[in-house]
């Protein structure tokens, strides 16, 4: 029998596997009524794997939720080094792992199904990088430079964050030098930019508006596996998001709290409605009393009881009873104009009644000037 092999990774950066000349794709599993203009577009039905991990006696492929891939995979065959393996398959709500069992790191990593084959290499953790450190963790694609900037420079200053471990998704007017020259800038003293130029995922409508974004979830537990393992704790963070704290910085909270871990609620911020310039952070000294707080976002610290569990955007897969760990003193400001609006949620639009929230103007002394885009 003639393979049809296929030697693959689509991204420098992550050992990525794509199903391309496979006859197989990903389907979603949302009804047609629910999906928005452009959604087949944007969603992610190639890639297999993100990245191919080694860590703790085996090779751990992280996937996007598998869908229909599910039944085709439990009949494939997977080697390493061209060594066979059974595969051990875990399933969540946005991603899938499948752990192959590996007592050395081996170089590559091969899928057989039926006819097709394809390869790529193993990545080897490494857990000295952020050994120690203070890790702002973030996802981004086409934020400013200033944004960034201004994002990590706040974190500094307020959270005591020494370093980040910034993602990019595949943005068009700048690379990673760019990106680790205004981290520096800002104050950090350990930067690690990667590229992954995959699907973020579309947005649907209700009840299915995040069902098929997959990719965050799958950075996250990459950069968990892979880089963050021994990170003093880690903080979950957008760049259109600044955490506030009164008294201990989140980092520290998070160290002290039983478990290891701490969460938090957002509020909306916005800029004043007559903004002529492009929005900065510091320009977002307004807020609506009646807004609903934003999804949570968490600090954790990998190495306790915690860390081993699944990283999502907005707390911990399958954690139980997570109000327990709502911090009372910490808190993040959503600032609504930090954006680009490349998740299309429709975000750019001038908001009226609105009221100033003297905190935030506070909270940027010493720190970013409301003129910053003057500096």
């Amino acid at each position: 029998m003639k393979l049809n092999f296929n030697a693959v990774s689509s991204a420098r950066d992550f050992a990525t596997c794509s199903l391309f000349g496979s006859g197989h794709t990903r389907l979603s599993e949302v009804p047609a009524k629910y999906k928005t203009t452009g959604y087949d577009q944007n969603f992610d039905a190639d890639t297999l794997w993100v990245d191919a991990v080694h860590v703790r006696g085996k090779v751990v492929l992280v996937c996007p939720r598998l869908n229909n891939l599910s039944t085709i995979l439990k009949t494939a065959r997977f080697r390493l080094d061209n060594i066979r393996v059974d595969a051990k398959f875990r399933e969540f709500k946005r991603h899938a792992l499948i752990e192959l069992p590996a007592q050395y790191p081996p170089q590559k990593v091969s899928v057989r199904i039926g006819n097709w084959c394809a390869e790529t290499e193993v990545n080897a953790s490494d857990t000295e990088t952020f050994r120690s450190h203070n890790v702002l963790l973030t996802l981004s694609k086409d934020n400013s430079l200033e944004w960034i900037h201004d994002w990590a420079k706040f974190h500094a200053h307020h959270q005591n964050a020494d370093a980040v471990l910034f993602v990019d998704n595949g943005s068009a007017g700048y690379g990673p030098k760019e990106i680790e020259d205004v981290l520096r800038k800002a104050g950090i003293q350990k930067a690690k930019v990667l590229s992954i130029p995959l699907p973020y995922g579309p947005r649907g409508e209700r009840p299915y508006l995040l069902c098929d974004q997959f990719l965050q979830t799958c950075v996250m537990n990459i950069a968990r596996l892979r880089f963050l393992s021994k990170a003093r704790a880690v903080l979950n963070c957008d760049i259109d998001e600044l955490v506030h704290t009164n008294g201990l910085n989140v980092f520290d909270q998070a160290h002290q709290s039983k478990f290891g871990f701490v969460r938090f609620e957002g509020s909306w911020r916005y800029p004043s409605p007559t903004l002529q310039a492009e929005a900065r952070h510091s320009d977002h000294t307004f807020k609506r009393e009646e807004a609903k707080p934003c999804p949570a976002k968490w600090c954790i610290v990998p190495d306790r009881l915690l860390g081993a569990l699944q990283w999502r955007p907005h707390s911990l897969e399958h954690l139980p009873f997570s109000d327990l760990f709502k911090s009372r003193t910490a808190e993040f400001w959503h600032c609504r104009s930090i954006s680009n609006d490349w998740k299309n949620y429709g975000r750019l639009q001038p908001k009226n009644n609105t009221t100033l929230d003297p905190s935030f103007e506070l909270a940027f002394n010493g720190v970013l000037r409301s003129n910053a885009r003057q500096e």
